[in-house]
């Protein structure tokens, strides 16, 4: 009854009724030493679920009430992911690190259980109830006054175990990455060491959930990757870093071959980007714009497919800059005399290679990332030399988006 009682009112109730409603629902569902009361359960948690998607009550609620019904949301998710056991997959992770999930308990949390004698399983209804408790952390973080600071490491330990615990489709994984895209871009300049931490776990995380075909999730993750670039690529640049390092590697891996296996209609377009020259100040201050090109306006269709190889020329600019660094300082510590030399591999070089394949998808992939590649870092002068020879090949080609992305790729 109070679920439809707040789905028919919330709207118009003032916000002290909603004050009530919200403390009565985190006071009374907790029992000592038995989780969530479980006749109140699933109608409480979709009531507040619907108390929370009216977001100007959110914005007015107080400081202790936000913090009051984030913990809750995060002890019920806790307890709830306890009840349910080794069914639902869950990994038992205390920080923000890498941890990577039973492959037989992913796929048995992603499979549908199966209803008997017309009554849904436990571990099914405590995993709607879970999901309800993220989309609910995802609207109380959406609100741009949300007090997220104290809360912020809990509510990413709680995002970054529910996304390891279920299988890569469920929808509500894109909840919860919204959810951490939130708190990141609220904290990203207040709490360096939990950004740093999170950016850790998210890596590999993102790695993992790429492979669900979902277009908003693979969105949100974009979103994801963009707002942790800049931490990221200083983590990138340490010495200290090699296990990231790696991460990333494989990310990058994942992320060029699930985009050089789109359609050629699905990648960006020539006819997206347009061509102005721009100092490196304004480039800087262009979200969607190099010096030498940016995004057409008013495409916002095509800012998804502008966002994927920019990211990935960005990440393996980074890579290489590293890899450069690295090698040098091993040939300064290089005893005199020693022949063998050490040589570090360019994933720039990759790309190069890959203009010459015979897919269509994973050339034009190739050309367009070494697009974006060659605006974001210098190259040598035998890099450059071979480079031109290669995109010089290419814009001869009869295909018109292959001779067109070796051009702009000399474009600089």
């Amino acid at each position: 009854m109070i679920r439809c009682a707040v789905e028919v009112s919330i709207r118009k109730v003032k916000l002290k009724t909603v004050e009530a409603l919200l403390g009565h629902i985190v006071q009374t569902l907790p029992l000592v030493g038995e989780g969530l009361c479980k006749p109140l359960r699933t109608d409480y948690i979709k009531a507040l679920r619907s108390a929370l998607e009216h977001q100007p009550h959110v914005e007015h609620i107080t400081k202790e009430e936000w913090n009051g019904v984030a913990v809750f949301c995060v002890e019920g998710i806790k307890l709830l992911e306890d009840q349910t056991g080794p069914v639902n997959g869950h990994v038992s992770n205390g920080d923000l690190g890498n941890s990577t999930p039973d492959a037989s308990r992913i796929s048995r949390s992603g499979s549908h259980s199966r209803v008997k004698n017309g009554q849904v399983p436990a571990h099914a209804e405590h995993r709607q109830d879970i999901e309800e408790l993220v989309l609910c952390l995802c609207m109380l973080t959406r609100v741009t006054n949300a007090p997220i600071l104290d809360q912020a490491q809990i509510i990413l330990t709680t995002m970054f175990s529910f996304v390891r615990s279920i299988s890569i489709t469920r929808l509500a994984n894109q909840d919860a990455f919204k959810t951490i895209n939130q708190v990141l871009a609220r904290i990203s300049l207040e709490l360096t060491e939990v950004v740093e931490n999170a950016v850790r776990g998210l890596v590999p995380l993102v790695k993992r959930c790429w492979s669900a075909k979902e277009p908003a999730l693979r969105d949100e993750m974009l979103l994801t990757l963009i707002i942790i670039s800049p931490k990221a690529v200083a983590m990138i640049m340490r010495g200290s870093e090699d296990s990231f390092r790696h991460e990333v590697d494989l990310l990058l891996d994942a992320l060029t071959g699930s985009y050089s296996r789109k359609l050629e209609r699905e990648q960006l377009q020539v006819d997206d980007i347009s061509f102005r020259c721009r100092d490196q100040a304004m480039a800087e201050c262009w979200p969607l714009g190099t010096r030498a090109f940016q995004l057409r306006t008013g495409r916002p269709r095509s800012e998804s497919q502008w966002t994927w190889p920019f990211l990935i020329a960005q990440y393996a600019s980074a890579l290489d800059a590293s890899r450069a660094s690295i090698s040098l300082a091993h040939r300064d510590r290089a005893e005199i005399g020693t022949s063998k030399k050490l040589r570090i591999l360019d994933t720039l070089e990759d790309f190069i290679a890959k203009t010459s394949s015979s897919h269509l998808a994973t050339k034009i992939c190739a050309l367009q990332i070494i697009c974006f590649y060659v605006q974001q870092r210098s190259l040598s002068e035998d890099t450059v030399r071979s480079l031109v020879e290669k995109l010089l090949q290419q814009a001869s080609e009869e295909h018109s988006s292959v001779s067109s992305w070796a051009l702009t790729g000399l474009a600089r």
